[in-house]
């Protein structure tokens, strides 16, 4: 299925279920946008924690999103998905629930326009920071 946002949270959470019956390895579940603004993504982080997942990584598209590797993305401001990372960090009960901050900033930015979206997102205090789609060095 392509990555264009068709699943819904029920969808994943109850493949995440799934799976977390069959294996002990660690679930890292891709949240998309989390769902919609920062009360969606709380809810996102409770259902997918609850699921059986280890991590998330969300990401910084608008709505509707495009896959990572098709052009025409947009995306939300970094002071939205602040809010967001911090609902998300919030939201999980366990510590040691990791959330991956992904963002499409870079693309057609270049490295430098990338790597202060991070920056700026881990105000939200993510676990961890993901730029993707730089093209230059």
């Amino acid at each position: 299925m392509p990555d264009i946002g068709l699943t819904t949270l029920t969808e994943v959470s109850a493949h995440v279920a799934a799976i977390r019956d069959a294996v002990a390895l660690p679930l890292v579940v891709d949240g998309d946008t989390g769902f919609g603004n920062a009360l969606n993504m709380a809810r996102t982080i409770r259902v997918l924690e609850r699921s059986g997942a280890s991590a998330i990584q969300i990401e910084d598209q608008d709505f509707p999103k495009r896959c990572g590797h098709f052009s025409g993305k947009a995306v939300i401001d970094a002071a939205e998905m602040v809010q967001k990372i911090k609902a998300a960090v919030d939201a999980r009960t366990d510590s040691n629930f990791t959330i991956i901050a992904r963002t499409e900033f870079a693309r057609g930015r270049g490295v430098r326009g990338g790597c202060r979206a991070p920056a700026q997102v881990s105000r939200g205090r993510s676990g961890s920071d993901f730029p993707r789609g730089a093209r230059d060095a």
